[in-house]
């Protein structure tokens, strides 16, 4: 009975502990970030915003949600009445920062019971708005993968941020790109010491065009999204994909 109770105890922990979390966050240079989140429930939820720079480091710079300055805070709380919708808007200084945004329930309340919508918008010195880009939940697990292509007019590459928020230590990863036909293209090491975002033509020497897929194995769990970028004769468009986590058979 006391180990059935324990374990009892452990999953409900592990279910209400859950966050929702991005992997890439930019704020300020004319980059501001949204977040729509509605309760599921008929109940009431309540949680808080935590914005991360590095690894597990507080966000440097001046921060505002709905035009409140929150710079120095470590989170914003936010309860959401049963049924009901918050949108946060966050906008920077002057300065692009980028880093990672977790959003936890408390103790009384499910992450799985929000719905949540999330976008960068970049806008120019007056305000005109130039891009807009919807960004999925990251995922997390040890073993990701995602497909890549690099052209003249295309990259693709993704942000990494760390899984555990009671940890700095560094630890390894493997990256392992794969050609169209699936043979192996190129293996490299990687060493994790804090969220960043890079393409894999950064990381690879890439022919002009290159198909394929990149496979991430890492000591610790991680969160990830994919990161693509299109050049055309007016600048760029961006958007963010998840990947896949994969099992070897």
């Amino acid at each position: 009975m006391r180990k059935a109770a324990l374990f009892l105890g452990l999953l409900l922990l592990s279910s209400t502990a859950a966050a929702a979390t991005w992997a890439q966050f930019v704020l300020g240079g004319g980059y501001e970030s949204v977040l729509m989140a509605s309760n599921k429930t008929a109940f009431p939820w309540s949680g808080y915003v935590k914005l991360l720079q590095g690894y597990n480091s507080g966000w440097t710079g001046r921060w505002y949600i709905n035009g409140v300055e929150y710079s120095g805070s470590t989170g914003y709380v936010v309860a959401i009445p049963p049924y009901g919708t918050v949108k946060l808007l966050f906008t920077g200084d002057t300065t692009m920062r980028t880093g990672y945004m977790d959003f936890n329930a408390d103790s009384y309340s499910y992450s799985s019971d929000v719905a949540y919508s999330f976008f960068y918008n970049l806008r120019t010195d007056g305000g005109d708005l130039t891009e807009t880009v919807g960004g999925p939940e990251s995922a997390s697990a040890k073993k990701l993968m995602f497909g890549v292509e690099k052209s003249a007019k295309v990259d693709t590459g993704y942000a990494i941020c760390p899984y555990s928020r009671y940890s700095t230590s560094s630890f390894q990863m493997v990256l392992t790109l794969y050609n169209a036909d699936g043979t192996i293209y190129a293996s490299k090491p990687w060493t994790f010491i804090a969220q960043h975002a890079i393409f894999a033509s950064q990381v690879f020497d890439l022919p002009q065009n290159f198909v394929g897929f990149l496979k991430v194995d890492s000591q610790q769990y991680i969160y990830m999204t994919v990161l693509r970028m299109e050049y055309n004769s007016t600048g760029w468009q961006f958007t963010c994909i998840p990947p896949d986590d994969y099992v070897i058979f």
